[in-house]
Parts: structure tokens; C-alpha cells; sequence
């Protein structure tokens, strides 16, 4: 029932009071797309920006793990390399982590209009343990179509970055005895290519 109560169309529009009910209760209208564009946008935007010092980390981790293949293997040096690569790797993910973070809390806060908080949302529900009912809301049309949905942008995605590096793929091989500095530049381009 409560399935088909959300494909059906309403014919009346709610009360003010009612909005008011349902954002207390944790209900608003927001945009699961619009979330994942922002997301997906600000990482874009901070591999472009960042490139070159994207590539200053990653050039870091690839001639440092060179140093290390003289290294006597024990557990204080094993610690040790795991530790420095596990720096350099952060220094690479978190300002990324953060940014598309940030990206994804703000649009939720504008689009809810600051924020909901609804511990009723929160709160277990022993008809949520009825594994009859976690098969239905599982197996439902609307959970369909967000699977759909969910392949095909992932579909777009992989076929756009296949595309691109199809393309550029003769200019990647190409960079292979380049300097750090050429490779972010070329990455920058390649990007802007991906982003127009």
C-alpha cells in the first residue's frame, strides 16, 4: 500500500501544518541527483586545481618506494614505510574527502533549508526487523528504479572516461619520461576535456 500511495499522484495540496508534521518527522523533498552532481563536481573542481600537487604527492610515493627496496624488511621498518605511505596517500585523499564532504552537507542544508533533524528517523522500529517487509521495500518498484538509475549514470560514466582516455590514450604512453610538472599539466587539459 504505501507504495502505491508514492506513485500516485496527491490531489490536494498539504497544509502548512502538515509540512511542518512531516519535517519534524524528518520528510522533506530533497534531490538524491542534485547531491551526487555537487559531489561529483567539487572533486572534479579540486583534481583540477589540485593537479599539480596531486602529482607532486603521487611522484613522492613512487620515488620513495624505490628507496626502500634496499631496506632490511623487520617489523619497526615495515611500520615505518607503511606509515610514510599511509602519510602521502592522506595527503592525496583527505583535502579531496573533505571538499566533496563539504560539497554534499551544503546542498543537503540548502536544499532542507538549514538542516533537519528528526530523531524519529532514527529510532528502531521493530516492524523495520520484519524480514517480509525488508523484502518488499527491497524488491519494490521504486528501489527498481533507483537501481536502474544508479547503472546507467555509472554507465555514462565509465563510457565518458573510457572515451576520454581512448582518445588520449597515445599522449598518456607519451608521458611516460616526462617531468611531474608536464604530467599535471597534461592531466589539467585531459580534465577540461572531461568537464566540457
Amino acid at each position: 500500500m504505501p507504495e502505491e500511495e508514492t506513485l500516485q499522484e496527491r490531489t490536494e495540496e498539504p497544509t502548512p501544518r502538515r509540512r511542518e508534521e512531516a519535517r519534524k518527522r524528518g520528510q522533506v523533498v530533497k534531490s538524491r541527483e542534485l547531491s551526487s552532481v555537487a559531489i561529483l563536481g567539487s572533486g572534479f573542481l579540486m583534481l583540477f586545481i589540485l593537479s599539480y600537487i596531486f602529482f607532486q604527492q603521487f611522484y613522492l610515493i613512487f620515488t620513495r618506494s624505490f628507496d626502500y627496496f634496499s631496506v632490511e624488511l623487520n617489523f619497526d621498518n615495515i611500520f615505518y614505510i607503511a606509515k610514510t605511505f599511509l602519510f602521502f596517500t592522506l595527503k592525496i585523499i583527505l583535502p579531496l574527502f573533505l571538499i566533496m564532504s563539504l560539497a554534499g552537507i551544503l546542498v543537503y542544508l540548502l536544499q532542507t533549508g538549514g538542516g533537519v533533524w528528526a530523531s524519529e528517523v532514527i529510532t528502531p522500529k521493530i516492524e523495520r526487523i520484519n524480514p517480509v517487509e525488508g523484502f518488499k521495500r527491497i524488491f519494490s518498484l521504486v528501489s527498481l528504479f533507483e537501481l536502474i538509475k544508479a547503472l546507467i549514470k555509472l554507465a555514462i560514466i565509465i563510457g565518458v572516461t573510457y572515451w576520454i582516455i581512448q582518445k588520449n590514450f597515445y599522449n598518456i604512453l607519451k608521458l611516460l619520461g616526462v617531468n611531474v610538472n608536464y604530467i599535471a599539466f597534461c592531466f589539467k587539459v585531459i580534465l577540461k576535456e572531461f568537464v566540457n
